[in-house]
């Protein structure tokens, strides 16, 4: 990268700056999918069991005797009759609800952080906790849409087979069920339930893990006038990760229970023959019903086994996904640290313009490059292709990321040059971190950069 290639002077001035870009959104967004639909099913797995018993003791038909005398008795029952397999029955609709729970919980919860950041708060460096609170509450109300219909299908395959049903229906004939039942809204049966539980839940959810938080770091702060903004960047130890994911657990399951009781009632009433009217019921008289019928321990029935669950299950899912987001994380800052490193081995004596890069293969290893001028300045090579070039003769051709540093605010970007050399060896979704001279960086994508390319895939076969 020579300076004449990235820097426009105009009448002997400083050279003109950049602008700053934002984070690449359709990234991050991947991230949160990915990490948060990981982090769910593997949660999911774990506390299923749990769920399973949950769900029995609160679908018990008001007009006969109970079933079930407690968590245990349930459990008991349950092995008995069906086995530890039976205890997993219908987990198949759940770990696509948690999948889809929880990457839609952790990307909407960020967007509207984002957007909260850019309108109301644009003067602050963080968010405060209220701001927080109603990111959590916005994000579980656009969760619960996508959440009812599987939820739905969830807790009618977790009921017990009754009479003289030897096989108990799969997911598929329960969907063809409700459709010719209830037609397409029928999927969204129960969803006030859910959509009480997931609002409020969800602020209390993200609520609970970042006020834990905050206090663990408030708590071993290693200096009192440190930065707030910079002390919230900084990744907590997986241990007080774990335990500020377990106060979320119980916090969104505990307040919001009785909606959740309400919402499995209803969309189990027609398999435990709890309505013995011809319409259905509304969440609202469904709640009336159950008040009258058992109060408010018939609200919080199979709530001790909910939060017990909870807690473990939602220490799992906020490590994982924040282990992997560290993970990534990590792997970025090396690679900027050998970028910078490699700024230093510049051979530049006559621009005085210093550049680094440094790629991350596929394969996990860095290759480094800077920028070699020549008295003839033409033939001067930029940081990115001397880096491309050593990744190439060693015999790399797949790559996952570059980062290219400067000494100027705002970081320098790659020339024209350097952009089709790179679009030989990348793909249009490709990231480029370009970092100033005081550490920022911004992300672009070898598309962004290089819109409407001419690749190796263009040419014909």
């Amino acid at each position: 990268m020579a300076a004449a290639e990235h820097v426009i002077t105009i009448n002997d001035e400083r050279p003109m700056e950049l602008p700053t870009l934002p984070p690449n959104q359709g990234l991050e967004a991947v991230k949160d999918m990915v990490f948060g639909s990981a982090a769910g099913m593997a949660g999911k797995v774990i506390e299923y069991p749990f769920d399973t018993v949950k769900v029995r003791l609160q679908s018990q038909p008001d007009h006969l005797p109970l079933r079930y005398n407690g968590p245990l008795d349930c459990f008991r029952q349950s092995f008995r009759a069906d086995g530890f397999r039976g205890l997993y029955r219908g987990i198949s609709a759940p770990l696509a609800g948690a999948a889809v729970e929880n990457s839609c919980l952790f990307f909407s919860y960020r967007i509207i952080q984002d957007a909260l950041k850019a309108t109301i708060y644009s003067s602050t460096d963080s968010l405060p906790f209220l701001a927080l609170l109603f990111s959590g509450a916005a994000s579980g109300s656009i969760t619960s849409l996508a959440l009812t219909p599987i939820e739905l299908i969830k807790c009618k395959m977790q009921i017990p087979v009754e009479g003289s049903v030897t096989r108990a229906p799969g997911p598929m004939s329960l969907i063809v069920s409700v459709f010719r039942q209830d037609g397409l809204l029928g999927f969204w049966r129960g969803q006030m339930g859910t959509f009480i539980r997931e609002t409020g839940g969800g602020a209390a959810w993200f609520g609970g893990y970042e006020g834990v938080s905050g206090l663990f770091r408030a708590y071993y702060s290693p200096s009192p006038s440190a930065n707030k903004s910079t002390s919230e960047s900084v990744s907590l130890p997986v241990w007080q990760q774990m335990v500020a994911g377990a106060a979320a657990g119980i916090s969104y399951n505990f307040l919001f229970f009785p909606a959740d009781t309400i919402k499995s009632r209803m969309q189990t009433e027609d398999m435990t023959q709890a309505a013995v009217r011809c319409e259905r019921q509304t969440f609202w008289d469904a709640g009336k019903a159950l008040w009258r019928q058992q109060g408010l321990r018939g609200m919080y029935r199979g709530c001790g086994i909910t939060c017990a669950r909870s807690a473990p299950s939602s220490a799992f899912i906020f490590s994982v996904y924040e282990g992997l987001r560290n993970y990534f994380q990590k792997e970025l800052e090396l690679l900027s640290t050998k970028a910078i490193a490699a700024k230093a081995t510049a051979y530049c004596p006559y621009s005085k313009f210093r550049v680094g890069a440094c790629i991350l293969t596929q394969t996990g290893e860095y290759i480094t490059g800077a920028n070699v001028e020549n008295v003839s300045f033409p033939v001067g090579t930029c940081a990115e292709r001397v880096a491309f070039g050593t990744a190439v003769v060693a015999g790399h051709q797949d790559f996952k990321a570059i980062a290219v540093t400067s000494d100027i605010t705002p970081g320098a970007s790659p020339c024209g040059m350097c952009r089709q050399f790179m679009r030989e060896f990348t793909t249009p979704s490709f990231p480029v971190y370009m970092y100033d001279g005081e550490g920022n960086h911004i992300m672009m994508t070898m598309g962004e950069l290089l819109p409407s390319s001419f690749g190796p895939n263009d040419l014909p076969k």
